[in-house]
């Protein structure tokens, strides 16, 4: 990602949960730094300028409390976000009087999270803040939703625009299709639904960024049958189809084979019970033959 990456603080003991929360923040471009308890927070949080921390409210140590009251007092304004299961209202109060910017409350969704971060990132004096991203040629105005390539706009709908914004944030990286579905769809499973076949705007978008512009029509025409024939060849419909084909084949054929078995037995059988008339009529004439010429004789 080119700019500067925000830098976030994690201050949460649960270790599970800690690598969530950082996995999250890092596959969406943020550079995440991790404290287990709230001394190591407290010091982290001190020494280094982050655009936003996360901060759970029962540490061991210092508490979360605890730990952005020292902050505030000592004048570091880094933007608060309080993760925390104690999701009372009076609790939440209590997080946001002692200095806390947001509060979130366990279990939550991880879409909602990034979506708070960035919003306390937006407004922290630690951040430069990124209105476009770049890779080679390519542009993303996260402001106006905008892409453009060599000075070309190219037209892409939101989630198309979703999945594009998350693959350059993580560009040089293999991005598994869980991991788009936990960020741009937020679903926290890997699934073989027809949710995956909706990715197709993922590989749309790739494909449509992947070819070179050109101002020829004629290779305009020729790159959208390339994307189109992609995006057929593999599909789930075409393979089924392609199955169908096959059975359907292979029906055929062996229904040919038995007509073509049947015919040829029946024929075999009457064949045989034609030979074998001939030869019992040939057996009958013939003792009728000598009767005959010994009646004549006498």
């Amino acid at each position: 990602m080119a700019g500067v990456r925000c830098r976030i603080l994690v201050i949460e003991d649960d270790r599970e949960t800690a690598e969530q929360i950082v996995e999250a923040l890092a596959t969406s471009g943020y550079a995440v730094d991790l404290a287990v308890d709230g001394e190591d927070g407290l010091d982290r949080a001190r020494s280094a300028e982050y655009a936003v921390m996360t901060i759970d409210r029962m540490l061991p140590g210092i508490d979360g409390i605890a730990v952005i009251r020292r902050l505030r007092e000592e004048g570091v304004t880094t933007p608060a976000l309080i993760v925390s299961a104690l999701g009372e209202v009076d609790e939440r109060v209590r997080g946001l009087r002692a200095g806390g910017d947001d509060y979130l409350v366990k279990p939550f969704a991880y879409a909602e999270l990034l979506a708070r971060v960035e919003a306390l990132a937006r407004r922290s004096d630690s951040v430069v803040k990124e209105m476009v991203l770049r890779v080679g040629d390519l542009e993303l105005d996260l402001v106006s939703r905008v892409v453009s390539r060599s000075g070309r706009k190219i037209d892409l709908l939101p989630r198309e625009f979703q999945v594009l914004e998350y693959l350059v944030r993580n560009q040089g990286q293999v991005v598994p299709r869980a991991m788009l579905l936990q960020h741009v769809w937020d679903l926290h499973f890997d699934s073989t639904t027809n949710i995956i076949a909706s990715m197709s705007d993922a590989s749309d978008a790739r494909l449509t960024v992947s070819k070179p512009i050109r101002s020829s029509i004629p290779s305009a025409a020729s790159g959208f049958v390339s994307v189109l024939l992609a995006k057929t060849l593999r599909s789930s419909t075409f393979k089924l189809a392609l199955i169908c084909i096959g059975i359907f084949g292979a029906a055929v054929v062996a229904l040919f084979s038995y007509v073509y078995w049947s015919t040829a037995s029946y024929v075999r059988s009457r064949s045989d019970h034609a030979i074998a008339f001939k030869a019992d009529g040939q057996t009958l004439r013939l003792p009728a033959t000598g009767v005959n010429e010994g009646s004549a004789s006498r």
